[in-house]
């Protein structure tokens, strides 16, 4: 059995994958797993780029026998920019836009808990007073500035964060 971040991580993917194949975002995101290896300007050509990753866990302990995990997770989204300015405004825009689609659909009531092997990740929002700060912080959209200058891509983040029930 994988771990739980691993679960999380590849519920996730599942998850976009069934958004893309009922075209619910602008853009199909094709989310992958893996990290991706396209840090070179002609890697990530027109497509966009998007790998999920885990960013921090930590367990914190109910009772006796029992305890729970917070998983945070980044949802990484990155296109390639080109030397037309207008051009990549609208790109810059609509990617914005897709960052928002995806952070949105994950915080929809009908998709924010995953179902995992053997028991459900409940979604985490971002005022929920009882997650520590650590993991609260920083949910939501991101964007990475240096990004835009070093490689000439648009890339932004929608960190979101789970909760899992655990026995030991």
């Amino acid at each position: 059995m994988s771990g739980r971040v691993q679960q999380i991580c590849e519920a996730l993917v599942t998850l976009l994958d069934a958004a893309d194949d009922a075209e619910v975002f602008s853009e199909t995101l094709n989310a992958t797993r893996l990290p991706s290896q396209a840090r070179e300007l002609s890697d990530v050509g027109e497509s966009i780029d998007v790998v999920v990753a885990s960013q921090i866990t930590r367990r914190d302990r109910i009772s006796n026998g029992s305890y729970g995990r917070y998983v945070v997770v980044d949802i990484l989204i990155r296109a390639h920019l080109t030397n037309d300015a207008d051009a990549d405004l609208a790109t810059m825009d609509s990617r914005d836009e897709l960052l928002e689609q995806v952070d949105n659909y994950l915080a929809a009531e009908e998709n924010s808990d995953l179902t995992i092997v053997d028991t459900i990740a409940e979604y985490v929002e971002p005022t929920d007073s009882r997650a520590p700060s650590e993991v609260r912080d920083g949910l939501g959209l991101l964007w990475v500035s240096d990004d835009m200058t070093d490689m000439r891509q648009r890339t932004g983040i929608v960190r979101v964060a789970y909760w899992v029930d655990e026995s030991y």
